[in-house]
């Protein structure tokens, strides 16, 4: 592996930062991953993560690259209790008015909770042993030298509570924070151009569900079930993003939507479809 500098910092904790910080740790020789939550010990959903209370899964290609980074990872989550199987033979999914056909493929998937799938490779990551966490840490602000021309590091807030900051010092600053991140604020602060944005107002570019037989939708989002089969219904609609069906669940608005007062009249609208009357009867 090409060695590219001493220490790498990223922002963030949550999927994007703890899969950068495992990348990075092949190439420079410490990385130091800064998280403003406090952690759980446990899997559980966090605040940081909003959506972490939703169904979630990892599609075959996903899971194969997990693999590759965190060998033996899947079948530790399924050791636990999440559910690993053939995407197109053993879910039904239902497309544009009709359902696919299943059959046997090399499409092999993981249905896990997102807090047991970020525990567990949140867990590998700490493994290694240039890999440094400090949670509860607020990132404040990167470093700049100026007659470089290039960031030096980032100042951080180590318990969030308190006035204390430090300077960390870094060849490389990876921002990771999701939708809270204050990049655009920096460097416009470091007077850079904001990065354009750009935004779909227009309709989902597919529209479809997938109902997974015989697994227990509270395993599927918070990593252990009450028993009781049932299925999880995922969606995808213009006013939504995301929607969860099933027993104990109901319909849930997406708590990232820019809209959450209207999702649930939206979602109302689409329970129509069969997969939906399906879950419903199982709730």
């Amino acid at each position: 592996m090409a060695h590219l500098g001493r220490h790498a910092a990223v922002i963030g904790a949550s999927m994007g930062g703890l899969l950068a910080a495992r990348a990075l740790a092949d190439h420079y020789e410490e990385v130091t991953v800064l998280e403003r939550d406090a952690l759980p010990e446990a899997p559980e959903p966090r605040k940081g993560v909003p959506q972490g209370r939703h169904a979630h899964g990892l599609l075959a290609r996903g899971r194969e690259v997990l693999e590759q980074l965190f060998p033996g990872l899947s079948e530790e989550m399924v050791a636990l209790g999440e559910v690993y199987g053939d995407l197109v033979d053993q879910v039904r999914w239902f497309n544009h008015g009709v359902y696919l056909l299943n059959a046997p493929s090399a499409l092999f998937g993981l249905l896990v909770s997102r807090p047991m799938l970020e525990d567990g490779v949140r867990r590998r990551l700490l493994q290694l042993s240039n890999i440094r966490l400090l949670e509860h840490s607020n990132a404040l602000e990167p470093m700049f030298d100026r007659i470089r021309g290039r960031v030096t590091g980032v100042r951080v807030q180590l318990q969030r509570d308190s006035g204390d900051a430090q300077a960390i010092n870094a060849d490389l600053v990876v921002d990771a924070s999701g939708r809270g991140s204050q990049s655009p604020a920096w460097l416009d602060a470091l007077g850079y151009a904001k990065p354009r944005e750009a935004a779909s107002l227009g309709p989902p570019p597919y529209g479809g569900f997938g109902l997974c037989d015989r697994f227990h939708l509270d395993r599927l989002r918070y990593g252990g079930g009450r028993g009781g089969p049932t299925g999880a219904v995922l969606g995808s609609f213009r006013c939504v993003g995301s929607g969860v069906g099933g027993r104990a669940a109901g319909v849930y608005p997406s708590p990232c939507s820019p809209h959450p007062e209207t999702d649930l009249p939206c979602q109302r609208d689409h329970t129509h479809h069969a997969p939906y009357r399906v879950a419903r009867q199982s709730a």
